[in-house]
């Protein structure tokens, strides 16, 4: 998220800074409501879920203590994942 925000604020002041707090915002939602996300339709396991904060995507892991962020992209990519 450092590397996003850093780019975006490069390109227009202060927009990686609204994303940011947008995303955190999102992540703190999705603490008390982990399963609010759609599964990942890549994958179909219902554990791992998406949210998105326009143009981006988070997925993360939702686990019995809470969720754990795996990646944050834009949506216009590809998503590869290892494994």
């Amino acid at each position: 998220m450092r590397q996003i925000k850093a780019r975006l604020n490069e390109l227009s002041p202060g927009s990686g800074d609204r994303l940011g707090v947008r995303v955190e915002r999102r992540i703190s939602h999705l603490s008390s409501f982990p399963e609010s996300g759609r599964i990942v339709p890549q994958f179909g396991m219902r554990t791992l879920r998406e949210t998105i904060v326009s143009p981006y995507r988070i997925l993360y892991q939702v686990a019995s203590e809470g969720v754990q962020i795996v990646t944050i992209f834009h949506g216009a990519m590809e998503l590869e994942m290892d494994g």
